[in-house]
């Protein structure tokens, strides 16, 4: 009896480790879709159609050193080209909330939530690889479905 019950049990671990794959290669096949693959030069901008808004958080030993916002420059699916208002430094852990276009139901706002490190920058544009990445919703604050906030992640 025990041993059935164990192969049941792993069979269930199994069909939600399936469907938790199948998801997580929708959600990658999008993102690759929409960055092309794409590796431009930092200073190569794309269309204003194209770019996304951030907001970002810099680390250092676990503890936030700076916070800002500003907008994608160009995706991949191993780095982020981020411009924003000011300088940010390299070898920096950064976590980055992007405003994805996408919905669910055509409803329900996105983010795409990045945890990277800065490799380099020129100017006020820097690249980002992406260490870990994943689709969160993103919550309402006060009736705007646009605004950013790492308190809802």
């Amino acid at each position: 009896m025990l041993a059935e019950e164990l192969v049941m049990e792993l069979q269930l671990e199994r069909r939600r480790t399936e469907a938790h794959l199948a998801a997580l290669n929708q959600a990658i096949a999008a993102f690759d879709l929409l960055s092309n693959g794409a590796r431009r030069p930092i200073s190569e901008g794309q269309n204003r159609e194209r770019s996304y808004r951030l907001a970002y958080r810099l680390m250092r030993r676990g503890r936030v050193v700076e916070t800002g916002q500003g907008r994608t420059v160009n995706l991949s699916s191993s780095v982020i080209h981020i411009a924003t208002e000011t300088a940010v430094p390299i070898g920096f852990d950064i976590e980055v909330l992007i405003a994805w276009p996408a919905r669910i139901d055509e409803r329900v706002p996105l983010n795409l939530h990045v945890r990277g490190r800065t490799l380099r920058a020129e100017g006020n544009r820097t690249a980002v690889e992406i260490r870990h990445h994943e689709f969160r919703t993103r919550r309402q604050i006060q009736g705007d479905s646009e605004a950013l906030s790492f308190a809802s992640n």
